[in-house]
């Protein structure tokens, strides 16, 4: 279980009194413990209903669901999987792309084929693998590549190049793109120790880590907790405030592939500052993915809003939409993807998973029907509940 306390410091302008009233969203509502009770006042906004407590601090308890270096092979299967990893392994890796987001993708598969292979007993195959992944982070890492990491000193941040969706101009979904590399350290990591170490490639690791989530107050070359907004229990993607609908994110199951990556990184390194992060990360946006993205309860999408999910969310509400279509199929998907060890809060609440599904199957049936294309626009946004 992680326990979360919030305190709230006030000075007083006028008068002696110093205390407060705090208004908690639903994931940290039904979730409190050892906390002052509820006030009788109640608050609607874009995340349902908020309700109140008096005094300095609250404090939240939510569980733990566990991270897994990778899913484990069923038996039945194991034939099957031989034979096709056999056929993909060596064109899965041949990287082709460039940029961060899509080559840290590309590292990000030939992790899974690692953990995958060495389960299979395909010893040959598996240190092939890592063989490649050491090479192509060596790539980015050691600074004389096309492909590399800058530190922009007067946004406190780390750029890699090249870049993409806007993840340099505007610094959009660091934690998504970064996500991928720490994954394939630990990875290496698991398998070759002496790689992980501070002196090696570990420190660049922690750069990557120290951009998105620095926990370190006192650390003058990042911000605290830059992806991560904790009062909201959930990550930004985009968070510079310029949209009329605030910040907004995404794929929200690549934000938890940070929070799983540094749960592995943290554990296989012993750095357990690092895998702690990674827990109170993983544990907090989980309960708020299924609030805010999935809705679970029925208490938090407005009344006439008939989808089972939001694609986006946004400061002000949410959006049955990505930033690239309207397709149902990639509007459910954007937010379970990668799926690995870290992946299986997905399963929680299978009564919803199925309904999500069948959402996905009549929605997408619709789609077609009326001629759409997967290139459409989204138009559909929900509004901030009544």
């Amino acid at each position: 279980a992680v326990r979360t306390t919030f305190t709230a410091t006030t000075r007083a302008m006028q008068g002696s009194t110093t205390e407060t009233v705090l208004a908690l969203y639903r994931h940290q509502h039904l979730h409190t413990v050892d906390s002052p009770p509820f006030m009788p006042f109640r608050y609607s906004g874009p995340r349902g209903e908020m309700r109140v407590v008096g005094g300095h601090a609250f404090t939240t308890e939510l569980p733990f669901l566990g991270v897994v270096p990778t899913l484990p092979v069923a038996d039945a299967e194991a034939g099957r999987l031989r034979e096709l990893l056999a056929s993909c392994a060596d064109e899965a890796a041949t990287f082709g792309k460039e940029d961060t987001y899509w080559n840290g993708k590309e590292l990000g598969r030939v992790s899974e084929l690692v953990h995958l292979a060495d389960q299979l007993g395909e010893t040959t195959i598996r240190d092939h693998l890592l063989g490649r992944l050491e090479h192509q982070l060596a790539r980015w890492f050691d600074g004389n590549e096309p492909q590399f990491f800058y530190y922009h000193e007067p946004w406190h941040t780390l750029i890699g190049y090249p870049d993409s969706y806007a993840s340099a101009d505007q610094l959009n979904d660091h934690h998504f793109h970064y996500s991928y590399f720490i994954r394939a350290a630990a990875t290496i990591a698991q398998y070759h120790p002496d790689w992980a170490k501070p002196e090696n490639y570990g420190g660049m690791i922690d750069l990557l880590i120290r951009d998105c989530a620095n926990d370190d107050r006192s650390d003058p070359r990042f911000p605290w907790m830059r992806n991560l907004d904790p009062y909201a229990g959930h990550s930004w993607a985009s968070g510079h405030a310029a949209f009329a609908s605030g910040n907004n994110q995404e794929s929200s199951s690549e934000s938890m592939n940070f929070a799983g990556a540094l749960v592995l990184w943290g554990e296989i390194t012993g750095n357990r500052a690092v895998r702690d992060l990674g827990i109170y990360w993983h544990s907090t946006e989980a309960e708020a993915i299924r609030q805010y993205w999935f809705d679970v309860d029925g208490k938090v999408f407005p009344p006439g809003y008939r989808q089972r999910c939001v694609g986006m969310v946004w400061g002000d509400g949410g959006a049955y939409g990505t930033w690239w279509t309207a397709n149902p199929e990639e509007i459910h998907a954007i937010n379970y993807l990668p799926l690995n060890g870290g992946s299986l809060y997905l399963g929680r609440d299978p009564a919803y998973v199925r309904s999500n599904l069948e959402h996905l199957v009549s929605a997408n049936r619709r789609f077609h029907e009326i001629g759409g294309h997967p290139g459409d626009p989204c138009l559909l946004y929900t509004s901030p509940s009544p």
